[in-house]
């Protein structure tokens, strides 16, 4: 389909899109699960170094968050909409998995404390690594739920900044909090609680999807040659850079957020301009996207619960399965798993709404 044929925008223009990047996201925490624990395979080396470059995917989301953000003149109802939305499954989805991974550690016969309370100083805290806590106590990380306090207080800092009556020191601030972001030391080493540094770093990612939707960008044609110089940025960062937006790593400093910027523009542009959101094909990944915060906890609660470490790793390899097959199974399991909790979340909601 056109891109003429879908100037206008609609709700859920980008859910397709969003379900694939779930997928991957998925994938990425699967291959580096068997990357770290199971014997050497060059295949799984292969997609291991595919996904090195992180920082794409995730400012999609952030860019698809600022396309549509909207506080309006009521900005203090918003943040309370905002908290709701994502603050509240995170405390829940925390609460449960600290519950659950207990209740397993119980019937494995391996239960401590600790399995429990890491867990809770993680989602209280707000940590993305493993570190000690004031150098006393041993925090663990959120893992993949980073990304809700994250999105929250990124989009809490962008109402705050829109209140400046001068738009050119709004602007001015907005970037240089981000640069500053991503001027501050790994996650790996330093941790402020709740995610600040990754909120910052967020807020100009959103505000790159604001400018998107402001100026109408996606349905212009781009120029070949920023396409072109795109494409060169990203495969020089793909192979020399390793750019988080979750560990806040920048190799390159600047220059790895824009080119995360501008490969997040391009793709977007090129899903518009194909159209295959609007597609038979695209049904799956629509419906993922369309309940990709609740794919996202139901993720990162599985993340959180079952001990992915090294044991298991051992478990599943013992077999005469090959490492790759092991590593599509887990991939398939934990996909289906995921879809299955939205499944059910979404039947159990209609349910109580129809009464």
């Amino acid at each position: 389909m056109a891109a003429v044929e879908i100037k206008k925008d609609f709700l859920g223009m980008f859910d397709a899109l969003k379900g694939v990047m779930m997928l991957v996201i998925v994938a990425v925490h699967t291959v580096d699960f068997v990357y770290d624990t199971m014997p050497f395979s060059r295949t799984i080396e292969a997609q291991k170094c595919f996904f090195r470059y992180g920082a794409v995917p995730i400012a999609l989301f952030f860019l698809i968050s600022g396309y549509s953000f909207h506080p309006g003149k009521h900005w203090k109802s918003y943040i309370k909409r905002q908290w709701k939305d994502l603050m509240v499954p995170y405390f829940v989805t925390m609460a449960a998995a600290a519950v659950l991974r207990g209740i397993l550690f119980v019937l494995l016969g391996k239960f401590r404390i600790q399995e429990i309370s890491t867990l809770v100083l993680a989602g209280a805290y707000g940590s993305i690594a493993p570190f000690e806590l004031f150098g006393m106590v041993w925090v663990t990380s959120v893992i993949a739920l980073w990304f809700l306090p994250a999105l929250f207080f990124g989009k809490f800092f962008l109402c705050l900044l829109d209140k400046i009556p001068s738009k050119k020191t709004e602007k001015l601030l907005l970037w240089g909090l981000v640069a500053l972001a991503v001027s501050f030391p790994n996650a790996s080493r330093v941790q402020l609680p709740w995610f600040l540094i990754q909120a910052l770093t967020a807020m100009g990612f959103m505000e790159a999807g604001r400018m998107l939707k402001k100026y109408k960008l996606l349905y212009k044609k781009l120029p070949v040659l920023f396409m072109v110089l795109v494409a060169a940025a990203y495969i020089w960062c793909h192979l020399y850079s390793a750019a988080n937006v979750a560990s806040n790593s920048w190799r390159f400093w600047l220059a790895d957020y824009i080119v995360g910027i501008g490969a997040a523009v391009v793709i977007l542009w090129l899903y518009i301009r194909s159209g295959i959101g609007l597609t038979v094909i695209a049904a799956p990944f629509e419906f993922i996207g369309r309940y990709s915060l609740w794919f996202l906890c139901f993720h990162g609660a599985e993340l959180l619960i079952l001990p992915w470490d090294q044991q298991l790793g051992t478990v599943l390899s013992q077999g005469s399965w090959p490492v790759f097959a092991v590593a599509v199974c887990v991939y398939c399991l934990r996909v289906g798993y995921a879809c299955l909790g939205c499944i059910l979340l979404k039947n159990r909601r209609e349910k109580n709404k129809n009464g």
